[in-house]
């Protein structure tokens, strides 16, 4: 039988479930609240005198053990099945386990497939790649080696490559939900939302009781700008299988659908579940971030960070919101952080050089700002902030008023001509190339939509200075948080 059947992605990353923490004090031999796999395949659970066949690779939770028996976890608490305590491996030890069952056989591909997942979730990606090599060579038709290598490959940071190995996986098997599932993952890293949706949902087409998956496609929605539809997959998540990530996601869902207090609800259930659950207290953060309420933000990013010191995106969400406090050097520290685990994160290139721009290090700001909008084209405060430097830097070599006036028009294109400041900067890249009535038209503009009484007063500064005929230097610049 393949080793095909059954198997489990996970979130973004099928090594990441197996780092879920054991809940409650072990008892009844220290099984009870202990995730497990299975030992072998085929693995079946008993109900009765009903025989359950299930995946073999997905983690359960046990709920009860009578004597050499296990009653495990389905999802939420709800019970499928009773097995052997010599049928399983608790997550804890597979690693071990699996390199004892590999030097005993070495032509056992589940215990390497096994071994791999468990260096996955240690974040060993090079090792076990090695192990998916081994395997694939045991089994070079076996279309989930290719999948695990393109998780591994996920975990890099090589997105194309991880792609490729799911395209490969499909043309052995064009009905493997698991390789539409990684590369929905993949696609939506890549932004490619459309592409995500469309993976994930044929993933459900195939695997529709997987909670997981719902998930995921809640977040391409979400993306997407849609909240209703990410609400929907995220309540059919926590459905079929109630999970602190679905609830915590589900609260950023009902957020943007104007809903504060559904949100908060939604995290504290996550946390009630999940006491150690980063993302529950990086999703409040944003939520209290976005009420102004950034003390209360910081408080539960630093929880957030306390229990997973990897996380690129809490420690990037923690470096804005200094930024908007003025704690410019601490925010700097963050956002270094930030991309010392994934050096592809725009917005923490963005934030980088806006510190270097306010240390007047021009050249060091316009290369991280040039870095954010080659990451993320779409992105308007990067090509503002290009835009700014080379109209207004007060250090002529580093002004270019042709590059401006495109940058700064790419900006204003993204944001529908509707941002104030994004029209200011366009006005300034127009005078520094001498273009005064152009000047004038944007400031003007900005000037009609700023509903910030300071903003509306700087820019009214600024026009004093096209109409003078001059171009504006910024000799004492203010950020704005990226």
């Amino acid at each position: 039988m393949s080793v095909r059947k059954g198997w489990w992605i996970g979130t973004l990353m099928i090594a990441m479930a197996m780092a879920t923490s054991t809940a409650g004090a072990p008892r009844d031999g220290g099984w009870v609240g202990r995730d497990v796999v299975a030992r072998f395949r085929p693995f079946v659970l008993v109900d009765g005198t009903r025989e359950i066949r299930v995946g073999e690779l997905t983690p359960y939770r046990v709920l009860r053990a009578v004597g050499g028996r296990l009653l495990l976890d389905g999802g939420g608490g709800r019970a499928i099945g009773w097995t052997t305590v010599d049928q399983v491996v608790p997550v804890d030890r597979m690693r071990e386990v699996f390199t004892q069952r590999i030097q005993a056989d070495p032509g056992d591909i589940y215990a390497y497939l096994m071994r791999a997942k468990a260096l996955m979730s240690a974040n060993q990606p090079d090792a076990a790649l090695a192990d998916l090599a081994r395997a694939g060579r045991i089994d070079p038709e076996e279309p989930m080696v290719l999948v695990f290598r393109g998780e591994a490959l996920l975990i890099q940071r090589h997105l194309d490559a991880a792609i490729v190995e799911c395209n490969r996986a499909l043309r052995i098997d064009p009905d493997l939900a698991e390789a539409y599932e990684l590369r929905g993952v993949v696609r939506l890293q890549k932004q490619d939302t459309e592409g995500a949706l469309d993976d994930i949902s044929r993933a459900i087409r195939r695997n529709p009781e997987a909670g997981r998956l719902y998930t995921n496609r809640g977040e391409a929605w979400l993306r997407k700008g849609n909240p209703a539809h990410a609400i929907l997959d995220f309540t059919e998540s926590i459905r079929l299988q109630p999970t602190p990530r679905a609830y915590a996601d589900r609260a950023i869902g009902w957020y943007r659908r104007g809903k504060p207090e559904l949100a908060l609800d939604d995290c504290a259930q996550a946390l009630r579940l999940d006491p150690a659950c980063a993302e529950a207290y990086r999703n409040r953060a944003s939520i209290e971030a976005h009420r102004g309420r950034l003390a209360a933000a910081l408080i539960d990013l630093s929880e957030s960070i306390r229990i997973d010191p990897t996380q690129a995106e809490a420690r990037e969400d923690r470096g804005r919101i200094l930024l908007d406090l003025g704690r410019y050097e601490e925010a700097m520290v963050e956002f270094e952080a930030a991309l010392r685990g994934d050096p592809g994160r725009p917005m923490s290139h963005l934030g980088r050089g806006t510190v270097l721009e306010s240390r007047r290090d021009y050249a060091g700001a316009l290369v991280e700002y040039a870095e954010a909008a080659l990451l993320s084209p779409g992105e308007a405060v990067a090509h503002n902030s290009l835009a700014w430097i080379r109209a207004t830097c007060p250090e002529a070599r580093f002004r270019d008023g042709a590059l401006a006036v495109a940058e700064a028009t790419r900006a204003c294109e993204l944001t529908q001509w509707k941002g104030a400041e994004f029209l200011d900067t366009l006005a300034a890249a127009c005078a520094e190339v001498g273009g005064f009535e152009a000047a004038e038209k944007w400031i003007s503009d900005a000037i009609a939509i700023a509903t910030d009484p300071a903003a509306k007063a700087r820019y009214e500064a600024h026009r004093k200075h096209f109409r003078s005929g001059a171009a504006y230097r910024d000799t004492s610049p203010e950020f704005p948080s990226p």
